[in-house]
Formats: C-alpha cells, sequence, structure tokens
C-alpha cells in the first residue's frame, strides 16, 4: 500500500517535473532564442535544455505570468571582475538593473575605488564571436537577446560592460 502511494507520487513529480521542461523549452523556441547546442549524442530539444540549465548559480524558469527569467552575467574586463543577476525578467532592460548598481551620486563597488562606473558613463557590448555589438540599454532582454543575436550559452546570457569614454577612445 504505502509502496503503490510512493510510486504514485513519484509519477506525478515526474510528470510535473516533464511539463515544466516541454513548458520552458517551448517559450524558448516561440521566442527564438540562440541557445549554444554542444556537439553530443542526443535531441535537439535535450541538449536545448541541457544548455539552459545548466548554469549552477541560477536556471532560466518560466512563471506563471508566461515570463522567462534568466540568470545574466556581467563582465567588466578593465577590473577582471563581474557581476551576477540571479533574476533577470525578460521583459526588464538593462538600464533597470544598472541604474541601481551604479548610482550616480550612490556608493561604488569595492573594485571601482576611483568612482569611475556611474550610470551614465556606462554602456553595455556583446561581445559575440564575429563581431562586438553596442547594446541598447532601454531594451528589454529579450529584445536584445532576439535582435542582436546573442548566443546564450552556459545557461546564461553574458554582456560586458565598459565606460563610455573607453569605448569611443575619447
Amino acid at each position: 500500500m504505502k509502496d503503490q502511494r510512493d510510486e504514485r507520487k513519484r509519477n506525478v513529480a515526474e510528470r510535473r517535473k516533464r511539463d515544466v521542461e516541454r513548458n520552458l523549452l517551448d517559450a524558448i523556441k516561440e521566442r527564438k532564442l540562440n541557445i549554444y547546442l554542444p556537439e553530443k549524442e542526443g535531441s535537439r530539444d535535450t541538449r536545448t535544455l541541457e544548455s539552459v540549465m545548466a548554469c549552477e548559480c541560477g536556471k532560466v524558469t518560466l512563471g506563471k505570468d508566461k515570463v522567462l527569467t534568466w540568470p545574466v552575467k556581467l563582465i567588466y574586463p578593465e577590473f577582471q571582475t563581474s557581476d551576477l543577476i540571479k533574476y533577470f525578467r525578460e521583459e526588464d532592460c538593462l538600464a533597470d538593473h544598472l541604474r541601481v548598481m551604479f548610482p550616480p551620486e550612490g556608493e561604488s563597488p569595492p573594485w571601482d575605488s576611483e568612482g569611475l562606473y556611474t550610470f551614465d558613463k556606462i554602456t553595455a557590448i556583446y561581445d559575440g564571436e564575429k563581431r562586438k555589438v553596442e547594446l541598447s540599454l532601454t531594451d528589454s532582454l529579450l529584445t536584445l537577446l532576439q535582435v542582436n543575436d546573442i548566443v546564450i550559452s552556459a545557461g546564461m546570457p553574458t554582456f560586458e560592460i565598459h565606460r563610455k569614454d573607453r569605448l569611443t577612445g575619447s
């Protein structure tokens, strides 16, 4: 009796997990996102799921409102450091997060002792295999991912943050 109940619970849990995975995969396909797929055995769907679930520091999720939430990595090449935004909703824009992280008159991160990085002085870059693209800070994450041919690798979008004066060389 107890074994049958445990088996039913296990089956329900497995079915829920498959449903969550199927819904996530459908959402990614619907948005036409570029996911890095390693060359290995398995169906494209299986490799897509493995790729977007690869990030140990957070995983893409599909909310009840059908909005994807991603972990997003920000790299600061000038300082050889990075930040992770664990919950970045696809409808949010980089400006939403960067304004909080780099306020014009707020406290600078420990790695920026001179206060060089403030929201009005920074820009975001996607460094792809073939080209670098300066990103609009006010476009939604979904728009950035769709329009700029960004490849999502290791389960999270990754962007470089630069000072505008360093990027333009002025």
